[in-house]
């Protein structure tokens, strides 16, 4: 699951001083099926790969906050194997220094969404052991997929960062009253249903399956006899 749209951080637009296009509210669909409304300021953008020898116009649309900081590649036998294929990835080859963030570097300022990412791929893929894979597009290489070892991807989050925590308490409550007001109904018998409101970001909750069935099977502790 990703995002439709491409984004770029408000503080990227106005260090390099973009000029807005103009304003457009996006409906963002989140998990659980909790949808709000934003502004957006569009801007147009143009992406280079790193010898310059590519380069291509994107519209995005800004936001404060795209995703948490992901950390460099720094895997020894990622990088190596990655080096026998004759693949370089920016992570490996760039100093930090020459690089354009607020904080640190492993911010992410740009996110290329669903609109324009399938026009980039070239369909060159390399499949690296521990369970990661290597794409090629007209911007360079990037590493994805899930793994065992200390080997981030490059591009693991396409999606936009919208946690509870970026919301005020007052915005939270009238989410989950909206959520209630769309999902509320009455079965045949009368009684309300009623589905729950999940905050974004929130871990997976455990559902003790596997314990289940062994509580079934311990006799009851000072039964009494009758």
């Amino acid at each position: 699951m990703g995002s439709q749209r491409s984004y770029n951080t408000k503080f990227i637009a106005g260090k390099m001083n973009l000029k807005g296009l103009g304003e457009e509210t996006v409906n963002h669909g989140l998990f659980g099926g909790i949808e709000h409304a934003e502004k957006h300021r569009r801007y147009n953008i143009n992406l280079s790969n790193v010898d310059g020898s590519y380069n291509c116009e994107l519209e995005v649309l800004d936001e404060k906050k795209i995703c948490a900081s992901l950390p460099r590649m720094n895997d020894d036998n990622c990088l190596k194997q990655l080096k026998d294929l004759g693949i370089l990835i920016s992570d490996a080859i760039i100093n930090e220094k020459s690089c354009l963030y607020e904080k640190n570097s492993g911010e992410i300022n740009l996110l290329i969404g669903a609109d324009y990412a399938g026009k980039l791929l070239t369909g060159n893929i390399k499949h690296l052991t521990g369970g990661l894979v290597a794409v090629h597009t007209l911007l360079g290489w990037t590493v994805m997929g899930k793994s065992n070892i200390n080997c981030p991807s490059t591009d693991n989050t396409l999606g936009i960062h919208d946690s509870s925590e970026k919301r005020s308490k007052t915005e939270t409550q009238q989410l989950a009253l909206k959520h209630f007001k769309e999902t509320v109904s009455r079965d045949n018998t009368g009684r309300y249903k009623v589905n729950l409101p999940w905050l974004d970001g929130h871990p997976p909750l455990h559902d003790n399956k596997e314990m289940a069935p062994k509580w079934l099977t311990i006799p009851e502790i000072n039964k009494s006899d009758k």
